[in-house]
């Protein structure tokens, strides 16, 4: 094993039936939402948050043809592009929730290095799937993509081009959230040793296992959040953690509590 690889926390996807009302919701929830693109377009929108990650809900879910067509077409997909295939099927219309996400090289000019790193620890991963999107601003954003074959490990991303330009119109939220500081994945016996192997070769690290089968647990620490690993009768992400930091500090009065996201 060679020495830990330098990734952060990129985003986590969240899977929503109704893209819409889901806007409303995280907005009542004291969330600053930005569309992900024309409203014509729009098939997501972002939670940028203080520490540079972000939230970003998504919605596939676009009427019954529609849906069909992009159930064979994902299908036809796996004889060329099986690991990108196998990962877009868990995006399919139907799934609510916590589906995935995102691992960004740190610094972001470290991304494919880090790929050739990952794939000398012996972990398989697709080579890099370009990608873009129009902003709401009508603007063209490109980035690069790459997949491990076990899909219930995160993608890789490149930096953003042009970058994100965060500021406190979109990372100030009524209700504190700072970044997200815990992310909690659940795994069956079945799946733990190929699922913490395959953190460890991805993260460059080994971190302790605490209990015993059935019930073990570890944790894989990145800058600015940890990977909690726990094992038992369901998988998938659990919940994530957002933190409160940068608000607490202003208000000391009256910190916000950590913020939870379930996966369910």
């Amino acid at each position: 094993m060679h020495e830990k690889i330098p990734f952060k926390l990129g985003h986590v996807l969240v899977q929503v039936d109704n893209l819409q009302e889901s806007i409303t919701d995280y907005t009542a929830m004291g969330f600053i939402v930005v569309p992900g693109g024309p409203p014509d377009r729009m098939g997501n929108a972002m939670i940028y948050l203080q520490d540079g990650s972000f939230i970003e809900l998504f919605s596939t879910n676009k009427g019954k043809i529609s849906n069909t067509v992009l159930y064979m077409l994902v299908k036809l997909m796996k004889i060329i592009k099986p690991s990108y295939a196998n990962r877009l099927e868990g995006y399919l219309p139907g799934g609510k929730g916590l589906k995935d996400f995102a691992l960004d090289s740190s610094p972001s000019n470290q991304y494919k290095y880090n790929m050739t790193r990952v794939r000398e620890n012996g972990l398989n991963i697709s080579k890099p799937q370009f990608k873009k999107r129009i902003t709401e601003n009508s603007e063209t954003v490109t980035w690069s993509l790459a997949y491990p074959d076990n899909v219930n490990l995160p993608f890789l991303m490149s930096a953003y081009d042009p970058p994100n330009v965060l500021d406190e119109l979109t990372t100030d939220h009524p209700n504190g959230a700072f970044g997200i500081e815990l992310i909690q994945l659940n795994t069956t016996h079945t799946q733990w040793d190929s699922l913490y192997d395959g953190y460890s070769r991805l993260l460059g690290v080994i971190p302790p296992i605490s209990g015993k089968e059935p019930s073990r647990s570890a944790k894989f620490e990145m800058k600015g959040t940890i990977i909690e690993l726990l094992e038992g009768t369901t998988k998938g992400i659990d919940h994530i953690v957002l933190s409160g930091e940068e608000r607490d500090m202003r208000n000391q009065l009256n910190p916000m509590p950590p913020f939870i996201i379930k996966g369910y």
